[in-house]
């Protein structure tokens, strides 16, 4: 599959969840990848803001790009989907990557009664670039204060997760090692959440009970993050 292609096409389209097109997320993508910059450093910056300046939080998996991007928060399922949106809408193709971890990965930050509730296995998406002629994982779902605040606090094992900086060439995934079933990849996050959901795991889009799940793991994620300081 090569860009150029009419398959290609797909993965820099614009959709109903990852708007690409939404004006904000143009500006975006213009100000972080500028004008004819080359797409490895591009997809490095777009990874660096996602990761860093969209802190790591729950909110609703059907959020779309533009409103995450407002929102200036987000986890695994909407930060992928905002990356998405903007190496897109800087010429970069992009497509989601599923897989179903244990659900003990989020046991630090879940509320007890929600963890509870979870199915064993939940789904994780990451997203994936098309750089160089082949497609690339660049994970951005911890911010750096989180995975600092998790590693110190016991939440995770530096072992299992040496590092979340991304070099623009090596794959970088987190849960790799607790990996149980691998779903596939989708060229954007409309049709990935449709997957993800046939599998359960997916945070509530209830508008009653979601904001009281968010907030209390909300609250134990910046419990931990300010624990790395």
């Amino acid at each position: 599959m090569e860009p150029g292609s009419a398959t290609m096409t797909q993965f820099l389209a614009s959709t109903p969840l990852t708007d690409s097109d939404n004006a904000k997320v143009k500006e975006k993508a213009k100000d972080l990848a500028g004008d004819g910059q080359d797409p490895t450093a591009a997809a490095l910056k777009i990874f660096y803001f996602v990761r860093d300046k969209i802190s790591f939080g729950l909110y609703y998996p059907d959020a779309k790009a533009s409103k995450t991007l407002d929102h200036g928060t987000g986890f695994c399922m909407t930060k992928t989907n905002l990356q998405m949106a903007l190496l897109r809408a800087a010429g970069i193709p992009s497509r989601c990557h599923l897989v179903q971890l244990p659900k003990e990965v989020n046991q630090s930050w879940m509320p007890p009664f929600a963890f509870n509730r979870t199915p064993d296995l939940i789904v994780h998406p990451w997203c994936e670039c098309f750089l160089g002629g082949e497609w690339v994982a660049c994970d951005s779902v911890l911010d750096e204060a989180v995975y600092r605040g998790m590693i110190k606090g016991g939440h995770l094992n530096e072992a299992d997760m040496p590092s979340i900086d991304w070099d623009g060439t090596s794959d970088l995934v987190f849960g790799k090692p607790w990996i149980r079933t691998d779903l596939g990849t989708f060229p954007s996050w409309d049709e990935g959440l449709r997957e993800a959901r046939k599998h359960g795991g997916v945070p509530p889009t209830n508008k009653i009970l979601g904001p009281i799940v968010f907030s209390m793991a909300n609250r134990r994620i910046r419990d931990i993050r300010t624990s790395a300081s």
